[in-house]
């Protein structure tokens, strides 16, 4: 006997709704007798309690009961619809020394579904220095891809329609020199400052943090952000200079409380 399938899929008619004590009775049946909240409920270290399942039951009630992005008291960018308007953005990191290995990849990971791309630069190149000069020999292909100038970026995104995705660069302290050659490939590629998405991420109090120093005063550095960042959000719409990289904390043993509240800091000394 065949069987013919309906024309429309209705979720509601085949998984109805299930409140929450529904679902709580066939959790305990299937914990066979083991406790709720030793088995399902976590702690962070500061000891507050995560639960396995989150719904509109757990609202406070307080303030907009559905949360809407940017409004009160949960701002969460600046529009309503939030990522319903833009759409989600699959981003991969990619570190492979190699331009040629790491083009195959991007090309690959594009092939299947991201929509931008995160370049992180190696060792010699977030410090800014040369790859002729032989300070760079220790650093030169380490944690990242070796991308000195226009050309290596340009050999690093061939075939990469930059139009259409967005390019996120991490450059450490050289946040600026990095900025000036993604521009740069942009400029090449006759890709127009309205048409341009990336993101410069200038993070000089990361790199502090991650390396304990770095090339310039720290004045100096969130002086070169500033400027970046005024004329960035003038010359390039669609494009972010500033980013907040906690990786630093979290690597360095922060708890969950502590790498927040160091990422907000961050942020705040920023503005």
């Amino acid at each position: 006997m065949t069987e013919t399938l309906p024309n429309e899929f209705n979720v509601r008619d085949d998984f109805p709704p299930i409140d929450y004590d529904k679902w709580r009775e066939l959790v305990d049946k299937g914990l066979a007798g083991a406790p709720f909240e030793k088995k399902l409920v976590s702690k962070t270290y500061e000891g507050l309690r995560i639960q396995p399942i989150y719904s509109s039951r757990d609202d406070s009630g307080q303030d907009d009961p559905l949360g809407f992005p940017g409004l009160a008291s949960r701002v969460r960018g600046g529009s309503a619809l939030g990522s319903v308007q833009s759409g989600w953005d699959l981003r991969q990191e990619f570190t492979t020394p190699s331009l040629t290995d790491c083009n195959k990849e991007i090309l690959a990971d594009l092939n299947g579904g991201v929509t931008s791309v995160q370049i992180c630069l190696d060792n010699a190149a977030r410090r800014g220095l040369d790859p002729d000069d032989s300070a760079s020999d220790a650093w030169a292909g380490r944690d990242g891809v070796m991308v000195y100038c226009v050309e290596d970026l340009d050999s690093l995104l061939t075939d990469v329609q930059l139009d259409l995705i967005s390019v996120a660069l991490d450059s450490g302290v050289a946040f600026l020199p990095a900025a000036a050659t993604l521009i740069a490939l942009w400029q090449r590629r006759g890709i127009s400052p309205h048409e341009a998405s990336g993101a410069f991420n200038a993070d000089p109090l990361a790199e502090l943090a991650r390396e304990g120093q770095i090339s310039t005063s720290a004045e100096n550095a969130l002086s070169l952000l500033s400027d970046l960042a005024s004329w960035t959000s003038h010359h390039y719409p669609k494009v972010t200079s500033v980013g907040v990289d906690s990786s630093p904390y979290h690597i360095g043993g922060a708890t969950a409380a502590q790498d927040i509240a160091l990422s907000v800091a961050t942020g705040v000394e920023y503005l």
